[in-house]
């Protein structure tokens, strides 16, 4: 199964891929950053196993783009309103790996107090190999049958 690190470096790629001048951050947003900057937020991941060996996921992202200035932007964030709707909108396949490729979903663009955001989710549906491990005893039985 797919890691949700290798998920998330996909997301990033795409970014670096339509808007190669800006930073993705990678740590958390509260320790600081240098703006103009991406924050990828993975969101809810909803998983299913299928015959245990098959499994579906629903993963939420929200990316967070904060513009240059943080108070005179409104061009900038129409700008990356563009950028945003093309990489995950008119391209919205993401390729995780060379076997693997998924389509952003649902896709919204919309601003909060001067921070944009570009929510969507993915679908991911793989096989996989299941591995047993059995830890058999032997049963003593007392007394007879």
């Amino acid at each position: 199964m797919t890691s949700f690190i290798k998920i998330q470096e996909a997301i990033v790629s795409k970014l670096d891929e339509f808007a190669p001048d800006v930073d993705v951050n990678s740590s958390d947003i509260e320790e600081g950053f240098e703006r103009p900057c991406f924050y990828v937020d993975m969101l809810d991941a909803d998983v299913d196993d299928l015959a245990n060996n098959f499994s579906e996921r629903k993963i939420e992202f929200d990316i967070l783009y904060f513009p240059e200035d943080p108070k005179k932007n409104q061009k900038d964030l129409l700008n990356m309103r563009d950028i945003l709707t093309k990489a995950f909108v008119e391209n919205r396949e993401i390729k995780i790996t060379d076997d693997l490729i998924a389509e952003a979903e649902q896709v919204k663009v919309f601003e909060v107090d001067k921070v944009l955001h570009c929510k969507f989710e993915i679908f991911i549906a793989e096989e996989y190999e299941k591995t047993y491990e059995h830890n058999m005893e032997e049963l003593e039985f007392e007394g007879g049958i």
